[in-house]
C-alpha cells in the first residue's frame, strides 16, 4: 500500500514577492481514478494537458476558449481534486526575507529548498495524524534551477532511517507537467495560491 504526493512551485521568477510550493497527496487507488477523470475532462475540453497560467490568460491551448469555458474547465478539474485528494498542501515564503534571516541559504537551495522541506513535513504530519502505515512516492515538477539541491535533499532523506520512516519515503522523481496529470493539479493549486 502506498500513496503519491505531487508538488509544483510558483513565484520563482525574479522579482516575485512570494514563492510557494503546493500540491496534493493521493492514495494510490484515488490517484488512478483522478488521472482517469482528469484525462476525460481534458479530452472533453479538447486539450492535451492543463497549465493554469494558460487557462487563466486564455493563451496556448486555451486561446480559442472563452473565459466562461476556461472557468468551467478549471471548476471541473477542481471538483476532481476535491473528490480524490487526501490533503492539499501549500507552503510559501518571501524569498528576500528568508535570505535576510538565513544568510547563505541561497547556496543550499534558498527558499525553494525550504518550501520543499516544509511540504515533506506537512506530509509527515498527515502520516502521523492518520496513522498511515504505507509508503509515499514523492513527485516534483522538473526544471527548477535548484532541482539538483532538492534532489540531494531527497537522497539524504532516503538515507536517514528516522527521517525516511517519519515521512514514509518510498521514492522520489522530478517529472514534467505533461508526464503526470497529478502534477497539473499541483500546478493549479500553486498558481492560485501565488496569485492570491
Amino acid at each position: 500500500m502506498f500513496a503519491e504526493a505531487y508538488f509544483d512551485e510558483s513565484g520563482t521568477d525574479a522579482g516575485s514577492p512570494v514563492v510557494c510550493v503546493a500540491g496534493y497527496l493521493f492514495e494510490k487507488d484515488q490517484c488512478l481514478r483522478m488521472d482517469a477523470e482528469w484525462k476525460a475532462a481534458l479530452e472533453a475540453a479538447g486539450i492535451s494537458h492543463f497549465h493554469m497560467v494558460e487557462c487563466a490568460q486564455g493563451v496556448g491551448k486555451f486561446a480559442r476558449k472563452s473565459k466562461a469555458e476556461r472557468i468551467e474547465i478549471e471548476s471541473r478539474l477542481i471538483g476532481i481534486i476535491k473528490r480524490r485528494a487526501c490533503v492539499g498542501i501549500v507552503c510559501s515564503v518571501c524569498p528576500e526575507d528568508y535570505l535576510h534571516f538565513v544568510p547563505g541559504a541561497k547556496d543550499f537551495g534558498g527558499a525553494y529548498q525550504l518550501l520543499l522541506s516544509w511540504c515533506i513535513v506537512a506530509v509527515s504530519t498527515w502520516v502521523a495524524k492518520h496513522d498511515y502505515q504505507g509508503e509515499i512516492a514523492y513527485f516534483f515538477e522538473a526544471g527548477h534551477a535548484l532541482e539538483a539541491h532538492a534532489n540531494a535533499s531527497m537522497i539524504k532523506l532516503r538515507n536517514t532511517p528516522a527521517l525516511k520512516h517519519g515521512c514514509r519515503y518510498r521514492s522520489h522523481l522530478f517529472i514534467g507537467k505533461n508526464d503526470a496529470r497529478p502534477i497539473q493539479a499541483a500546478d493549479l493549486l500553486a498558481w492560485q495560491w501565488h496569485r492570491e
